[in-house]
């Protein structure tokens, strides 16, 4: 009788194993600047120095194409986008981060929802995907801590349903690794 119960725990034990996260078909785990996320399949994604950066607050892309920075030469805030233009169906996430305090920590009005179990807000436009020829753009403003907001913008070009539906499995996985 205890042969079986071992036996029936330890296939218990495989089967709740290979329900956790893989490498495989859900795609790779990507490390940021203070958040975890699952990169689909097929998908680019690039950790950024926030200092090349325009603004000062770029941390990561993660991309449908190959991510090639337009940057003006070496040296601090030089580069500008993370692509030329997006190509046709394509999806990107661009993910700004800033530090912030009081008045300054408040999110923007906007669609409620949670990201990774933060409070967040699902706004329209950014301006970030101006020049990118994309045919939409959002964002979702995370309040990660009481000092510190993230705006996880996504840029697309016609995306396929399927493109879009990998970029919601990417926003349902991020985990925050900040207190």
């Amino acid at each position: 009788m205890l042969r079986r119960v071992a036996a029936a725990l330890g296939l218990a034990a495989v089967a709740i194993a290979a329900c956790g996260p893989t490498g495989g078909a859900g795609g790779a785990i990507f490390e940021g600047d203070g958040f975890r996320v699952r990169v689909p399949d097929g998908w680019q994604a690039l950790a950024t120095d926030p200092h090349d950066w325009r603004g000062g607050q770029t941390i990561a892309f993660i991309s449908t194409q190959a991510l090639e920075p337009q940057c003006d030469g070496a040296g601090v805030s030089n580069c500008r986008t993370p692509v030329e233009a997006l190509d046709d169906g394509s999806q990107l996430v661009w993910w700004v981060t800033t530090n912030c305090a009081g008045a300054g920590c408040t999110l923007p009005d906007g669609e409620r929802l949670l990201v990774g179990g933060r409070e967040a807000r699902r706004i329209e436009r950014t301006g970030l995907c101006d020049d990118l020829a994309a045919t939409s753009e959002a964002a979702y403003v995370v309040a990660v801590s009481p000092q510190r907001l993230d705006a996880i913008v996504t840029c697309a070009n016609d995306p396929s349903a399927s493109i879009q539906a990998q970029l919601q499995g990417l926003i349902d996985s991020v985990d925050w690794r900040t207190p």
